[in-house]
């Protein structure tokens, strides 16, 4: 049982760990075009080392079960963290519709739910789906502002 608790844990940890990669290329764009939304990339880069304790922690687990144990306690506290931080950047990027930028005010609402999700679980879905809504809304912005001009894909990041 516990052999197949901890190949599931590491199935889910490699796919997280997948994830972030691939978002931690976005959060270096949105740092690079404002100082202020830098929490996603720092929010990655501490779930990426949270995800690689997680794994660790699973092995150890096998040979010892408290030093297993305490590395994901460590993963989990340093996930909590990074969460905070990703929920604190989509407050902040809904904050730019205010200076005359294409970003809508939406993502502020996304943040908000996504900070009450830390807690209840579900709430962090929706703020993600409603993030993907909002994200395809600033894409149509941004094109039309750019008079037609083709905006770069999630696969470009």
């Amino acid at each position: 049982m516990a052999g197949t608790t901890i190949a599931l844990i590491l199935i889910g940890a490699l796919i997280l760990l997948y994830s972030f990669i691939k978002l931690y290329g976005a959060g270096g764009r949105f740092a690079a075009a404002d100082s202020r939304l830098s929490g996603l990339r720092t929010g990655i880069q501490l779930a990426i080392v949270a995800v690689i304790l997680l794994i660790l922690g699973a092995l150890a687990s096998l040979a010892s079960p408290t030093g297993g144990f305490a590395l994901i306690v460590l993963a989990g506290l340093l996930g909590l963290v990074a969460q905070i931080l990703v929920g604190i950047f989509f407050l902040r990027l809904g904050d730019l519709e205010k200076e005359g930028l294409p970003v809508p005010s939406g993502f502020k609402t996304v943040g908000i739910l996504y900070l009450v999700g830390i807690v209840i679980g579900i709430l962090q879905l929706v703020a993600l789906i409603l993030a993907y809504v909002y994200a395809g809304d600033a894409i149509r912005r941004l094109q039309a502002q750019a008079g037609g001009l083709a905006a770069p894909t999630v696969s470009s990041y």
